[in-house]
């Protein structure tokens, strides 16, 4: 507790010298499938990789990241370019699904082809893609397997849209691109954690 403690009340005022944002957590509701059963997610973003690479830099914080491992079993982090993350905001009246996926090279384009032929399934649904990374670096204190090759969070009118996408004619057509396209898909229903 007082890791945690000295790690919250020290490194975070730090990193946001650097212009480090939290845009918010979310608590994982129910994991659709995977094998993992993480509690929370957080987003979070810097000005650019030049402000993130200068605050991993710093000496004191070396000191609050070797906390890490005594507050937290498993924390993991993943880094891309995105300029959603900037203004990505959750609202506690709509929902959200965060989906994981590790793109099998020997079908490049065919998880692209699963995202593109369920789009109107999803709008349909209610749905509407609002923040995606891809090919993100993976940092972890715990893990040496490697990062997933896409992350996409979909923001829901209502809590039963995805199982309306799920029963669509568009999902069932293109679902074998998601299992071609995929070694590995992770998809958790997701709630904001709002103060």
């Amino acid at each position: 507790k007082a890791a945690m403690k000295t790690y919250y009340a020290k490194a975070l005022p730090l990193a946001a010298q650097f212009g480090y944002q939290n845009h918010g957590a979310l608590r994982v509701v129910d994991t659709v499938v995977g094998r993992e059963q993480p509690s929370v997610f957080v987003v979070a973003s810097w000005p650019d990789e030049a402000a993130d690479l200068s605050f991993e830099s710093q000496p004191e914080w070396q000191q609050y990241k070797s906390m890490r491992p005594l507050i937290w079993d498993e924390l993991r982090f993943y880094k891309a370019q995105a300029e959603t993350a900037k203004t990505l905001r959750f609202r506690q009246d709509k929902h959200y699904t965060i989906a994981f996926a590790w793109h099998d090279v020997t079908s490049p384009n065919d998880y692209q082809t699963y995202l593109d032929g369920v789009m109107p399934a999803v709008e349909t649904a209610g749905g509407r893609f609002i923040h995606t990374l891809r090919t993100p670096r993976f940092v972890s204190h715990a893990t040496a397997q490697p990062g997933p090759s896409e992350i996409n969070i979909v923001e829901w009118d209502t809590e039963d849209g995805l199982d309306l996408l799920q029963s669509s004619d568009l999902f069932t057509k293109h679902y074998n691109y998601l299992q071609s396209g995929t070694t590995r898909f992770d998809l958790y229903r997701i709630a904001p954690i709002i103060n």
